[in-house]
């Protein structure tokens, strides 16, 4: 004599401490993979998820300031190169012009030298202002790369906060028939506490008891016809317990097909 029961049965652990608000279905319903099983609350998580997303925003708008400042500083030293640029080439048209006149002795040494100097001195700024724009180039992506990371890091946050929050419904996890549900409306759950448990009515075994002095007819994987009262079900014995409780052994016999998720049954070897 034995049980019909499910082979698969899912235990619904609570993901966080909170309390009970709702419980949307009750034992016996059939429920699938995203059916709300248990509504948890809990003020300070929900609180943490709305931090972190303006966390987010905050950062996202410290990164376009960011953005916006060092492309404009960028836009102010090309400016300045611009116009040492321009004055570099001026200085050199001076200069081309001085040497031929220079040569004509139309122009004295010392202005030709002076313009030689010039020309010099502004070439020698233009060099160091164009490395200055190059290192500042590679400063400024340094930096948006790091105010970016940040930016990532934080929407990371706010994503783990906000799963952990939608967690606080608690779903079935896998399609099945309800079996139990635990915990009451306005009860306090912790971490790991089993609040429901689901079973797959489509996958069965037969728990049955087999008394002491039958079991050693009984081996593993020995086929067997289980009696449902309702017709006749192949099985094979898939477990012996190895110690007997109140003189009888369980054995686990496996089954095929679909049946009522419990019935009566005798079974013969």
């Amino acid at each position: 004599i034995g049980t019909l029961v499910p082979q698969l049965v899912r235990y619904i652990p609570a993901p966080a401490d909170g309390r009970v608000e709702k419980i949307p279905v009750q034992a016996g319903v059939v429920v699938g993979n995203d059916t709300v099983i248990v509504e948890l609350s809990n003020p300070q998580m929900e609180q943490e998820a709305i931090d972190a997303e303006f966390q987010v925003k905050a950062a996202q708008a410290d990164a376009e300031s960011l953005r916006t400042r060092l492309e404009s500083d960028s836009m102010t030293q090309q400016s300045a190169i611009a116009g040492i640029n321009a004055q570099y080439s001026q200085a050199k048209l001076q200069l081309d012009t001085d040497e031929v006149l220079g040569k004509q002795g139309l122009v004295p040494d010392l202005l030709l030298k002076i313009s030689r100097m010039n020309v010099q001195e502004l070439g020698n700024r233009l060099k160091v202002e164009q490395q200055r724009l190059t290192v500042s180039g590679k400063s400024t992506k340094a930096q948006l790369n790091a105010q970016q990371s940040r930016v990532a890091q934080l929407q990371a946050l706010a994503k783990l906060k906000k799963e952990q929050v939608d967690a606080l419904k608690v779903r079935a996890g896998t399609s099945g028939v309800l079996q139990q549900v635990s915990v009451q409306v306005g009860q306090q759950v912790t971490p790991g506490l089993n609040i429901a448990r689901v079973a797959d009515p489509a996958s069965l075994k037969a728990e049955l008891k087999i008394a002491e002095t039958q079991i050693k007819d009984v081996r593993l994987g020995q086929p067997v016809a289980v009696d449902t009262r309702n017709g006749i079900i192949q099985g094979e014995v898939q477990r012996i317990d190895p110690a007997a409780r109140e003189g009888t052994f369980v054995v686990d016999v496996t089954l095929t097909g679909e049946l009522p998720a419990s019935a009566v049954v005798s079974v013969w070897p």
